[in-house]
């Protein structure tokens, strides 16, 4: 039986190392994350963050952790204070520029990242 208790991780599963608290199937590892879920969801997110900015990102929390302190807390767009960061990155070359509020983040997929659409809407607001 799994104990959601224990210091299983992604990379535990991935390498399916011997072990009678690593699940070898997937079902087992929903079993083993719906457990851990509702033992030690604090753990389970912090799991879950960490191997996401690996995976998307290539950023380690720390690395994250540094970003948010350069800029303060604040949005590199807007300035304001960040309740729920989010990682701007380019998506032709995978490299991050900085955090943003989820409002800027949204505003720069609406214009595709594009500067040539930006400099439209700058132009089109200062009429």
């Amino acid at each position: 039986m799994l104990n959601p208790k224990s210091d299983f991780t992604l990379d535990d599963f991935l390498n399916r190392r011997d072990s009678k608290n690593i699940p070898k199937s997937v079902k087992q590892a929903r079993a083993y994350r719906a457990k851990l879920k509702k033992f030690n969801p604090q753990k389970l997110s912090h799991q879950d963050r960490k191997a996401n900015l690996k995976y998307k990102y290539n950023l380690t929390i720390q690395e994250w952790d540094k970003l948010f302190e350069k800029q303060d807390g604040k949005c590199a767009i807007c300035r304001y204070p960040m309740k729920r960061p989010v990682v701007d990155h380019d998506h032709d070359t995978n490299r991050v520029r900085g955090l943003l509020c989820n409002s800027c983040n949204v505003a720069l997929a609406k214009f595709c990242d594009s500067i040539e659409l930006l400099n439209r809407a700058i132009i089109y607001l200062q009429k």
